[in-house]
């Protein structure tokens, strides 16, 4: 405690409390103010700074009352959203209870408070809750009539339905949060491109997505926002990952590898996963094991229940020595659970899928096809077109296998013809006409097997970095390679 010209130090926080409490109101407030002031000048934590804010308006009582509740309320906002950050879930949530009763009838202030209950609710693992969070935000703001307000829970509630899969109606409503914050320079464009072009991703391509998240990615770097710079060049790194572009995705993360150290806590367990994902595509699966292990110990230490089934989903696929099929669909199988409790349906069908492919590998490609079944619908409730074409040529890849299957080569077939190939879904397409060809050959029409076969290579040279990855599912047919068919970059 300190008056104009003395300190008094106590050797107890129960003495210093019962001074504290010896002192008029109007001094208490006084002293709340003064250090208010000075830790604001000194940059002193936001929890802090709110916590002298309500000492000094509890003092003063509630006739001069409104600045203060505003300095309170601001800097409660700064310090949830320092929670948010770091995925301090439970101090985010006792901030948010806070904020609720200084509110007051400030719209503003409202919105931001629903903003946030939005994005803790998300964060936690209930997804439905959060959309309705959503659509609740969404109503209020248009009900104020304040564009500014709109526009920023247009952009909330699009990222939360990115979140949900729900990337139509994330994209439309992205667009219009977009060109608000680029009218008025806003900083939230930063963020907003980045979602926007994660949906763009997931409902289109990752062409279309590309140049969407390059301008994200630049504001950040432009604006100091170490952490938005981190996630945008992550999300990059996966984008460019899809389109093959291998060189570039690592190239890519080293660069976000830099942000780290500036980022929050969400931001080091999307790249522990986004380095798995590369070891593995390069088939070091000891490294993608070393960086998926720690992704998923990271998610279970921050509460991030959605990564854990990740984590798992990306573990189980690794198929590694030791790691029985069993072992491999017991994870999948966790996986899938985890992230259907947490609302996550697109989660949920590449945990599907994955459950298939452990499943395959114990023969049993009954329950396998199931799985499948229901992870094409999950994918065409999500309007994810390309997984849906994946899940339907994994499907009918199963098929194949089951003896005495009669529908199996027809369904194949209209599969094969329902998909066009494309980069994203090249490398199922030609594992399923190897698949075909295969049967063809041991049903002796030769023909037949050759003319799928031709097609299989055609479609891995059509396409840069296809061909290495295509050639586990073209090894029984090498004796039908036809002569002119060689890889992308073989002169």
């Amino acid at each position: 405690m300190d008056s104009a010209e003395t300190w008094y130090m106590f050797r107890h926080a129960v003495l210093r409390e019962a001074a504290y409490q010896l002192l008029l109101p109007s001094a208490r407030a006084s002293l709340h103010e003064s250090a208010l002031e000075l830790l604001e000048k000194a940059g002193a934590e936001p929890i802090e700074l709110a916590d002298h804010a309500h000492r000094a308006r509890e003092a003063r009582g509630p006739t001069f009352t409104t600045r203060l509740e505003r300095t309170e309320r601001q800097h409660l906002f700064n310090a949830a959203r320092q929670a948010e950050r770091s995925h301090r879930i439970g101090d985010a949530e006792g901030l948010l209870r806070r904020l609720e009763g200084v509110a007051g009838a400030d719209d503003a202030a409202q919105m931001e408070v629903a903003r946030l209950r939005t994005r803790l609710t998300l964060m936690s693992g209930r997804g439905p809750e959060a959309v309705d969070a959503a659509n609740r935000l969404l109503a209020a703001a248009e009900a104020s009539g304040k564009e500014d307000l709109l526009a920023r829970a247009r952009f909330e509630a699009g990222r939360t339905f990115v979140d949900m899969a729900d990337t139509a109606r994330a994209r439309g409503l992205l667009q219009l949060a977009a060109a608000h914050f680029r009218k008025d320079q806003s900083r939230e464009l930063c963020q907003c491109l980045g979602s926007l072009s994660t949906a763009t991703w997931f409902s289109q391509s990752a062409e279309l997505a590309l140049p969407i998240c390059d301008e994200a990615l630049a504001l950040a770097r432009q604006s100091g926002d170490a952490d938005a710079a981190c996630g945008t060049s992550i999300n990059r790194v996966n984008m460019l990952s899809g389109l093959r572009r291998v060189q570039e995705a690592r190239d890519e993360l080293e660069r976000a590898r830099l942000l780290l150290p500036k980022a929050g806590p969400a931001r080091a367990v999307m790249f522990e996963m986004t380095a798995g994902i590369l070891e593995f595509y390069a088939l070091r699966r000891d490294q993608a094991l070393h960086h998926y292990t720690r992704a998923l110990n990271m998610a279970r230490e921050f509460g991030m229940q959605s990564e854990v089934a990740r984590a798992l989903v990306n573990l189980a696929s690794l198929d590694l020595p030791g790691v029985t099929p069993r072992v491999a669909l017991e994870r999948q199988a966790e996986a899938t659970r985890i992230a259907s409790e947490c609302g996550d349906l697109r989660l949920a069908l590449y945990a599907l899928q994955g459950e298939a492919e452990a499943l395959a590998r114990i023969r049993d490609y009954e329950t396998a096809a199931q799985r499948l079944q229901t992870a094409r619908w999950y994918a065409q409730t999500l309007g994810l077109a390309a997984q849906a074409q994946i899940v339907q040529l994994g499907r009918a890849s199963m098929l194949l296998a089951i003896p005495g299957r009669d529908d199996a080569l027809q369904e194949s077939l209209q599969a094969l013809q329902e998909c066009s190939p494309h980069v994203e879904t090249a490398l199922a397409w030609i594992a399923t006409a190897s698949e075909v060809a295969v049967h063809y050959r041991q049903t002796n029409e030769a023909n037949n097997a050759r003319a799928w076969a031709a097609r299989a290579f055609e479609v891995a040279a059509s396409f840069a970095g296809i061909w290495q990855d295509a050639q586990r599912h073209l090894q029984p047919l090498l004796d039908l390679q036809p002569a002119g068919v060689r890889p992308p970059d073989t002169p």
